[in-house]
């Protein structure tokens, strides 16, 4: 397997596969900034994350899932994980929302094992949970834009982890060929809703 080298952090970053999830992430983001002013965009936010979740969750998390030194982030990643220790995203999601936050059938295998890929996959299933009660329910405004600004809240944190910290993780654990593994099937799979 090839290994990135250490020192060439610039060009490890760049790799395609992050290219194109900065790309879906500003994509991303830029709707979701306008969710409350329109809310007909919430149906094309909710597809947009559901299916670069998906792509997250099946061609990198499960590549990495049972590597050993999953849990070495680094500096960046301590940072966050303490983030998420005092504000838990499926903990605020389900107070806002009165209801428990449920896993997916696919993530239970995940779940059991307490991996740290629970952190970013608790901030998609907040994010979705939140999504769909702003596009699904009347509720009243200032909830809707409690919920929205919690949303909006995670949904930046979710992005920044990312970028600032996972994309590095991914570096270490995967190297070049599975990064480039991982970015054929992400291109193979664009649609995946």
């Amino acid at each position: 397997m090839t290994k990135f080298c250490d020192f060439d952090i610039k060009k490890q970053l760049s790799h395609p596969l992050f290219v194109k999830i900065r790309s879906e992430h500003k994509e991303i983001w830029e709707i979701a900034q306008n969710l409350l002013s329109d809310p007909y965009m919430g149906n094309q936010l909710l597809q947009k994350l559901k299916g670069h979740h998906l792509k997250e969750e099946r061609f990198i998390f499960r590549q990495i899932k049972d590597h050993p030194r999953l849990s070495e982030g680094g500096p960046m990643c301590t940072y966050f994980y303490d983030e998420q220790i005092h504000s838990p995203p499926l903990s605020i999601a389900k107070d806002l929302l009165g209801e428990e936050i449920l896993w997916r059938d696919d993530q239970q295998d995940l779940v059991k094992t307490s991996s740290p890929l629970l952190i970013p996959l608790g901030e998609h299933r907040a994010i979705i949970s939140l999504l769909s009660f702003l596009i699904n329910r009347q509720g009243d405004e200032k909830l809707r834009a409690k919920v929205n600004r919690e949303l909006l809240r995670i949904l930046k944190s979710n992005i920044q982890k990312e970028e600032n910290c996972f994309f590095k993780v991914c570096i270490k654990l995967l190297g070049y060929d599975g990064l480039n593994q991982a970015d054929q099937d992400w291109q193979k799979n664009l649609s995946i809703k």
